[in-house]
C-alpha cells in the first residue's frame, strides 16, 4: 500500500540544489513517517550537545534539519547549506509532521 503522505512530505525547492555532486530540485521526507522514539533520541542527543538549549526542540530549524537528515539518510551539511527559504520549507515540513 502507498503512504498517503508521500506528496504532503515532498518538499519542492524553486531553485535546482546541487550538493556533493548530485542535483536536488525536491527532498522526500515520506520516511519521517518511519522514525522510531530510538531515532528521535539519538537526534536529541546530538542536538543537546550545544550550548544552546531550546525548551522546545521541535520548533528549533537546527532539530528539524537534524530529524530530516535522519528521515532522508543525508549528512547534516546537506540541509546546513541549503539556500535558506529551502531550509526554512523543509524545517515547516518537519513541523507539521510532529503537529499531526
Amino acid at each position: 500500500m502507498e503512504n498517503k503522505n508521500t506528496d504532503i512530505r515532498k518538499v519542492i525547492f524553486n531553485k535546482l540544489y546541487k550538493f556533493e555532486g548530485k542535483e536536488y530540485t525536491e527532498l522526500d521526507l515520506s520516511k519521517l513517517d518511519d522514525l522510531t522514539t530510538s531515532d528521535l533520541m539519538e537526534i536529541d542527543k546530538h542536538f543537546n550537545t550545544t550550548e544552546y538549549i531550546s525548551p522546545i526542540p521541535e520548533m528549533d530549524t537546527k532539530y528539524d534539519c537534524l530529524v530530516a537528515a535522519r528521515a532522508c539518510s543525508l549528512p547534516i551539511e546537506f540541509f546546513n547549506n541549503l539556500p535558506a527559504k529551502e531550509g526554512k520549507k523543509v524545517a515547516n515540513a518537519v513541523k507539521s509532521f510532529f503537529q499531526e
